[in-house]
């Protein structure tokens, strides 16, 4: 007899990036059984039929730190209901602001949170406060500190490399973020949104497992060459390693950088949302959702299979997250129900250019630790 048995539905195999027929049976916080259940029980049956079975997505880039930056969305309001059962807050927190960020929000989320921290002191506190982008104001010290407190919850060191913080944005900056986040032994994310540099200068000095981050953007430098190509340096560094995530945001999106890398089947690592507060992000035009997000990529022609892929095990990896992202036997009983519906809509980019798609993903059940947190009525 298991706790819950969800019957019918097409499993997704994020490992091999295909779906299959199975039910998935769930005790306790774990997966029980993964295959032809139908000569069992459970104390609650889930009809999935015309669904799909998923691995609890992951939004591996948005702003979760509440009742102190005004960036910050409250995590369970805006993970659960739309199938994520955990997250990556984008550098909300500095050395400054990161205890408060731990306890506020990772210690009482019901979806599970891991953080990159900001190289500046304070983090993003309002929109109107930029982050410090003096180099001799990195406090080294404060960062190893940090980092090590809290290890395996911090992995990343953060910095946003961009004219749209400081048009004096130091160049030197992105050397010295590598040498502190060597010296921290973690990976670096770059905000790239109108950078002080060429994209390939950046990609050219990553390491393997940094992430070149909001990929498709196109306020001044971007990934694509005058030959509407995709930079060489740019493909190096994929091949090297480096990471890609295309954390939409508001305005660190475009449909011509992504059609053009699309076609050349540069598929980003992760596909996140960037969801924030302060810019209207989240439940906004533009961004929304990750579900929003990702049937945009459906929109422009990107498999469901690698959406997926990049939705829930890519984020899962990276973050350190080993028994989440798959649906397998004796893994966490994080699970997402979604249905693929018919449904014209238009997305736009930050120039408000637009692209009109015709499926929508729908979540209709989130289960979090072997937990049901979200069930839509109709699907009851």
């Amino acid at each position: 007899m298991f706790d819950v048995i969800f019957r019918n539905g097409q499993v997704f195999d994020s490992e091999n990036s295909r779906f299959f027929q199975a039910d998935v049976a769930v005790t306790g916080e774990k997966i029980a059984e993964v295959g032809n259940l139908s000569g069992e029980s459970a104390t609650v049956e889930v009809d999935a039929a015309g669904c799909m079975v998923l691995p609890g997505l992951m939004d591996g880039h948005l702003h979760l730190f509440t009742k102190a930056s005004d960036e910050g969305i409250p995590p369970d309001v805006s993970l659960l209901p739309n199938g994520i059962t955990s997250a990556v807050d984008g550098g909300t927190a500095g050395v400054s602001t990161f205890d408060a960020f731990h306890q506020i929000d990772v210690q009482n989320s019901i979806a599970s949170v891991k953080a990159y921290l900001n190289v500046s002191s304070l983090g993003m506190l309002h929109a109107r406060v930029f982050e410090n982008t003096r180099v001799e104001d990195y406090e080294e010290k404060r960062l190893l500190e940090t980092a090590q407190r809290y290890q395996g919850e911090i992995i990343a060191l953060k910095l946003r490399y961009s004219l749209d913080l400081n048009p004096q944005m130091p160049v030197e900056a992105l050397d010295r973020c590598l040498e502190l986040a060597e010296k921290m032994h973690l990976p670096l994310v770059v905000h790239v949104t109108n950078p002080p540099v060429d994209m390939a200068e950046i990609a050219a000095k990553l390491r393997p497992g940094d992430i070149f981050c909001h990929c498709f953007q196109a306020k001044g430098d971007s990934i694509i060459g005058a030959d509407g190509k995709i930079k060489p340096a740019i493909w190096e560094a994929k091949r090297r390693g480096v990471l890609f995530d295309a954390s939409n945001g508001t305005n660190n999106y475009c449909h011509e950088i992504a059609k053009a890398a699309l076609a050349e089947k540069f598929y980003p690592d992760f596909i996140t949302t960037d969801g924030s507060h302060v810019f209207h992000s989240f439940y906004k035009p533009r961004c929304f959702s990750l579900p929003y997000i990702m049937s945009k990529y459906i929109a422009l022609g990107m498999p469901l299979e690698e959406i997926l892929k990049r939705t829930c095990l890519g984020v899962a990896r990276f973050a350190g997250w080993d028994s989440k992202g798959v649906l397998a036997k004796g893994l966490d009983a994080d699970i997402a129900v979604f249905r693929l519906v018919d449904k014209e809509l238009v997305f736009a980019d930050y120039r408000d250019d637009a692209i009109t798609g015709h499926q929508l993903l729908v979540p209709q059940l989130t289960m979090k630790a072997g937990t049901i947190v979200y069930r839509q009525m109709l699907f009851c």
